[in-house]
C-alpha cells in the first residue's frame, strides 16, 4: 500500500509547529516559571548573560528542532513511521503537561498520576490530531508560547543577576589603611551554635580545637544570632549591618551597595569568594577562576532535567530521585553517591538503581565533594599571602551545610543522595533517624573545624596570625528534631536556626578589643578556667559589620542598624528580631536562655569533652555488645542481608580521601524452618567489621519483608584490604536481662559438588539451560593493581537479568555483585556487569584460576568467557 501524502491538515508545517506549542507548555514554561522565582539560582552557580540566552534558545527553538528533525528523518524512512513518531512525541509532551496537574489538584500514587496522565496525553493528542479546530488553536498557539522564552530572559531579576558587574562602582569608604593590614571574614552555612558546645555550654576543645583556640585568642560572642534564615538575605545583612526590609532583593551588589568591599575596597586588596552571593566587585574574586562556559552549560544540561522531574513528579517518585535543596549544584551527580543492588527475587522491589562501577562513581563523587566544596576551601587557603598591602580575605563556604559527608579525619563516606528520616524539608517522626541525621551533622562539622585549623596553620605559617583581624561566624543554623522542619523557622526551633558561632580574634589584641580580651568583659561576660571568652551580650549579625570598623578604628559611611559589639556604652538591645524567609519578622528575648535543649541533646545521646569516641557508640552503651565476636553467635534462621555496594569493602584504603564509614543494607525475610518459631525482621542491628562491632542502632522503612539499616563506623575500624562486614541483630529479651545476638546471615557462597550453595540455606543446580551470560573482558590494570571484568548474565527461566554474579578464587568467593548495567548484548535489560577486582582480594599466593557464576532464581552456572579472558580461567 503505498503512502498518501500530506493534506492541508497535515502538513509538516502545522505538525512542526505543534511540536513547538507543546515543547513550550510541557518543558520550557514551567522550567522558566520556576526559574524566575529563583533567580538566585544563577548567582550561585556564576552563570552570565550568555548562559540564559544560551540556555532559552536550546529549550525553546532547539529542543523543537530536534523532534521535528526527527519527524522529518522518519518520513525519509515511511510516511507511516513519520506519523507513528509525531503521534508519539505529541502524546509524550500532552502526557508531560497533564502530570503536574493531577498530581497537584489529587495527590494520587504515583502510578495512578501516570496512568491517568497518559490517558489524557492519548485523548488530547487524537483530539489535536483529528479535529481541526483543535489543530488550528495549536498551531496558531505556536507562536505565543514563543513569548516564553522572552519573558524569562528580559525578567527584571534574571537581568540583574546576569548583568556584568562594575569593578569601579564603589562606594566612597576607607581609603587607606595600615601596611600589611590583614582581614579573614569565613562565613560558614547552616551551623547552629549548639553543634560546638558541650555540657558547660563552652566550645568542645576535645572536638573542635581550632574553633575553641578562637574563643581562647579573641572573643566569643556566646549570644550571637542571625538575623534571617536564609543565606541569600543573612549574608548580605552581615555585609552591609542593615536587617532585611519588606523591599525584594536579590543578594547582588546593585541591590547592596553599601557593603563591606565598597567600604575597604579603596584601601586594600580585595580576596573574595562568595558561593550563593555576588556582592563583591566582579575583579575581587580574580584569585579564583570561575567554570568556563562549556563547564557552566554542561551543569545546567545535567542539573535541570532533575529540576524538572521534581517538577512534574509525584511525591512519591521524587522520594527516589536526588534532592535539589541540598545545595545550588550538582544535584544529579548525586544520583550516584549511593545505589541498593537489585532486589533479590523474593524481595519488595524499592525502585533503587543498581550499583555503578566503581571507578565512574569515584571521579563523580569527587566531582561533587571536593571540586565543589572541600577544594573551594583550599583554593581560598592558598590564597592567602604575606603580601604588605593590606587585604581582605573573605568565604562563604558551604560547609557544614548538607549533604552531610564529611568526618573529622576529613575524609569523605559515600551516602545516599536523599537523607533518611527527612523530606521536603521536614523530619518525620522517627527518633533514630533523627538523631543519626544529628550524628552525621556533628561529624561534618568535626572535619569543617580540621579546614579551619588549615587556615589558622597557614596563618601560622606565614607570621600572620597575631597581626590578623579574623572573623568567622555562620549565616544560619540548622534542626534536625524528629517531627519538625528543618528550615523553616517556627518558635519551637529558633534556637537551632538563629543562634550562630560569632568569633572574633582582633589584631595584637590591641584597640577597642583590648579590655574584652583581658579579661574584662561586658555585663552577662565570663572569663571560664580553660581560657575562652564568651562574651553574652545581646549581638546580632548586623552589629559585625560596624564591630570590624571600630576594631579597624574607620567609620562606616553609610546609616546602619547594627552597632559595635565592642562599645559597652550602648545599653544592649532587650530583643532580638529574626526574618523568615517568607518576610516575618519573630521577636525573642535578647538574654542567654538557660536552658539549651540542643546541647543537652547532644551530650546525652553522643556524650561531650572525650573526642569522637562516643559518637560512633551512642546507639548502645552496652559493653558486652561491642565485646560479642559474630563467629561466636548462632546464625538467624528465616532472614538475610544485603549491603549496598558491597564491593567498597574488598579493598579499602583507611587512610585514603573515601572510606566506607557508612555502612547500609537491606534485611529480608526468606523464610522459617519448618519446625522453628516464624522469622521477624529485627528491630535493632550492630555492625562488625573485621570481626569487632563498631556501630549499633535501629532499622528503618520497615515493611512486612523488608527494612533498611544505615550505620556509620569510625575509618580507623577499616584495615588495609578486604575488611569482611557482619551484620548482627540485637534481639529484644526480658527486662533487665541482655539482648540476644544471633548473627544475620549475608551474601556468601560456597561451590559445592554440582551446585553453588547460597546464604539463605539453598544449594542452586549448576545448570547452562537455565542461565545464559559471557565474561566479555577480563582487563589487567596495573596502574590500578586492579583487573576489571565485563560481562552480561540472563535468567533464562525468568526471561530476566540474573540477580547476582558470584567472583571465585581457588575456591573461595572473592567478589559478589549485582548485574544491572547496560550491555546490547545482553538478551534482557539490565543483565550486564562491570566489577573492578583489586589484585590484594585474591588469597595470598593465589596462582590459579578465576571462575565467574552467575545465580538466577533457580539455578546458576558458570559463564562462558571471551578468549581475551583465556589468562583468568581453565
Amino acid at each position: 500500500m503505498r503512502d498518501v501524502k500530506p493534506t492541508g491538515r497535515h502538513t509538516p508545517l502545522v505538525d512542526g509547529l505543534h511540536v513547538v506549542a507543546l515543547v513550550g507548555l510541557a518543558l520550557c514554561q514551567p522550567l522558566y516559571d520556576l526559574l524566575g522565582r529563583q533567580p538566585t539560582f544563577f548567582v550561585a552557580r556564576r552563570h552570565e548573560r550568555v548562559d540564559v540566552i544560551l540556555l532559552a534558545a536550546a529549550l525553546s527553538l532547539g529542543l523543537p528542532l530536534l523532534l521535528i528533525l526527527l519527524r522529518r528523518i522518519s518520513d525519509l524512512c515511511s510516511a507511516r513511521l513519520g506519523r507513528m513518531v509525531q503521534a508519539a512525541c505529541v502524546t509524550g509532551l500532552w502526557t508531560l503537561v497533564a502530570m503536574p496537574l493531577f498530581t497537584r489538584a489529587l495527590a494520587p500514587p504515583g502510578e495512578q498520576v501516570l496512568l491517568w496522565s497518559l490517558v489524557t496525553g492519548v485523548a488530547a493528542a487524537c483530539l489535536s490530531t483529528l479535529w481541526g479546530p483543535a489543530r488550528l488553536l495549536l498551531a496558531v498557539l505556536a507562536p505565543a508560547t514563543l513569548l516564553f522564552p522572552l519573558s524569562f530572559v528580559l525578567h527584571p531579576d534574571i537581568t540583574r543577576v546576569t548583568a556584568s558587574a562594575d569593578p569601579d562602582s564603589r562606594s566612597t569608604g576607607v581609603t587607606q589603611l595600615p601596611s600589611g593590614t590583614t582581614i579573614v571574614f569565613v562565613v560558614f552555612d547552616a551551623l547552629p551554635l549548639s553543634s560546638l558546645l558541650d555540657d558547660e555550654l563552652l566550645i568542645d576543645a576535645s572536638r573542635f580545637p581550632h574553633f575553641a583556640r578562637l574563643a581562647r585568642d579573641g572573643t566569643w560572642f556566646r549570644n550571637a544570632t542571625t538575623v534571617h534564615d536564609h543565606t541569600t538575605r543573612a549574608i548580605p545583612a552581615m555585609l552591609t549591618g542593615r536587617r532585611p526590609d519588606g523591599v525584594p532583593r536579590l543578594p547582588i551588589a546593585a541591590d547592596h551597595p553599601d557593603n563591606l568591599f565598597s567600604w575597604l575596597g579603596g584601601a586594600c586588596r580585595l580576596v573574595v569568594r562568595e558561593q550563593v552571593t555576588s556582592i563583591a566587585p566582579a575583579d575581587a574574586g580574580a584569585a579564583f577562576a570561575g567554570p568556563p562556559l562549556s563547564e557552566r552549560l554542561r551543569g545546567l544540561s545535567v542539573d535541570l532535567p532533575l529540576v524538572y522531574a521534581h517538577i512534574v513528579l509525584p511525591d512519591g517518585w521524587r522520594r527516589r530521585l536526588a534532592p535539589v535543596s541540598d545545595a545550588w549544584e550538582g544535584f544529579a551527580p548525586s544520583l550516584a553517591d549511593e545505589r541498593a543492588p537489585a532486589p533479590l527475587p523474593d524481595e519488595t522491589p524499592r525502585g533503587d538503581a543498581p550499583a555503578s562501577d566503581g571507578e565512574w562513581l569515584e571521579r563523580r563523587w569527587r566531582s561533587i565533594t571536593q571540586s565543589r566544596r572541600d577544594e573551594a576551601w583550599h583554593d581560598f587557603v592558598d590564597s592567602v599571602d604575606d603580601a604588605p598591602t593590606p587585604t581582605l580575605y573573605f568565604h562563604h563556604a558551604l560547609l557544614p551545610h548538607r549533604p552531610w559527608t564529611l568526618l573529622p579525619s576529613g575524609q569523605h563516606y559515600f551516602a545516599s543522595p536523599q537523607m533518611p528520616g527527612e523530606w521536603r524539608g521536614t523530619w518525620d517522626d522517627d527518633a533514630w533517624l533523627a538523631d543519626q541525621a544529628l550524628q552525621r551533622h556533628l561529624l561534618q562539622v568535626g572535619g569543617v573545624d580540621g579546614l579551619l585549623g588549615e587556615l589558622l596553620a597557614r596563618l601560622d605559617a606565614l607570621d600572620m596570625y597575631d597581626r590578623s583581624l579574623i572573623v568567622v561566624c555562620a549565616d544560619h543554623g540548622v534542626s534536625v528534631r524528629a517531627g519538625h522542619p528543618a528550615r523553616a523557622t517556627d518558635e519551637s526551633i529558633a534556637d537551632d536556626i538563629m543562634r550562630i558561632p560569632l568569633l572574633l580574634k582582633p589584631p595584637f589584641a590591641s584597640g577597642a578589643t583590648g579590655a574584652l580580651v583581658n579579661g574584662q568583659h561586658a555585663a552577662g561576660g565570663q572569663h571560664p578556667t580553660d581560657g575562652q571568652h564568651p562574651v553574652d551580650r545581646n549581638v546580632e549579625t548586623v552589629d559585625i559589620l560596624p564591630t570590624i570598623a571600630d576594631a579597624l578604628d574607620a567609620p562606616l559611611p553609610w546609616p546602619v542598624d547594627g552597632r559595635s559589639a565592642f562599645d559597652t556604652d550602648v545599653p544592649a538591645r532587650s530583643t532580638k528580631t529574626l526574618f523568615r524567609r517568607d518576610g516575618e519578622p519573630l521577636d525573642f528575648d535578647g538574654a542567654l536562655p538557660a536552658e539549651w535543649p540542643g546541647v543537652k541533646r547532644i551530650a546525652d545521646r553522643f556524650g561531650t569533652g572525650d573526642g569522637w569516641t562516643s559518637s560512633y557508640r551512642w546507639g548502645d552503651d552496652s559493653a558486652a555488645l561491642f565485646a560479642a565476636r559474630p563467629d561466636e553467635l548462632p546464625t538467624a534462621h528465616g532472614v538475610r542481608a544485603r549491603l549496598h555496594a558491597a564491593d567498597r569493602f574488598a579493598h579499602v584504603t583507611p587512610d585514603g580521601p573515601r572510606v566506607p564509614s557508612l555502612i547500609s543494607g537491606n534485611i529480608t525475610l526468606s523464610g522459617a524452618d519448618d519446625d522453628g518459631p516464624p522469622a521477624v525482621l529485627p528491630e535493632r542491628v550492630a555492625v562488625a567489621v573485621g570481626g569487632a562491632v563498631q556501630a549499633v542502632g535501629a532499622t528503618f522503612a520497615r515493611s512486612a519483608r523488608n527494612a533498611s539499616f544505615e550505620l556509620l563506623v569510625p575509618p580507623q575500624a577499616f584495615a588495609p584490604g578486604p575488611n569482611p562486614i557482619e551484620l548482627i541483630a540485637v534481639e529484644a529479651s526480658a527486662a533487665g536481662a541482655a539482648p540476644r545476638l544471633v548473627r544475620v546471615p549475608t551474601l556468601d557462597y560456597q561451590l559445592v559438588p554440582g551446585g553453588l550453595a547460597c546464604p539463605d540455606g539453598r544449594t542452586l543446580p549448576l545448570a547452562n539451560e537455565s542461565i545464559s551470560g559471557r565474561l566479555e573482558r577480563a582487563l589487567r590494570l596495573p596502574e590500578q593493581e586492579s583487573v576489571r571484568l565485563v560481562g552480561w548474565a540472563a535468567d533464562r527461566d525468568a526471561q530476566a537479568a540474573a540477580h547476582t554474579i558470584v567472583v571465585f578464587a581457588a575456591e573461595t568467593p572473592v567478589y559478589v555483585g549485582p548485574t544491572g548495567r547496560p550491555n546490547r548484548d545482553a538478551p534482557s535489560d539490565g543483565a550486564g556487569f562491570a566489577y573492578k577486582l583489586p589484585f590484594d582480594t585474591l588469597p595470598q599466593g593465589f596462582a590459579g584460576t578465576v571462575r565467574v557464576f552467575a545465580v538466577g532464581q533457580h539455578a546458576a552456572a558458570e559463564l562462558r568467557y571471551a578468549p581475551a579472558t583465556a589468562w583468568l580461567h581453565p
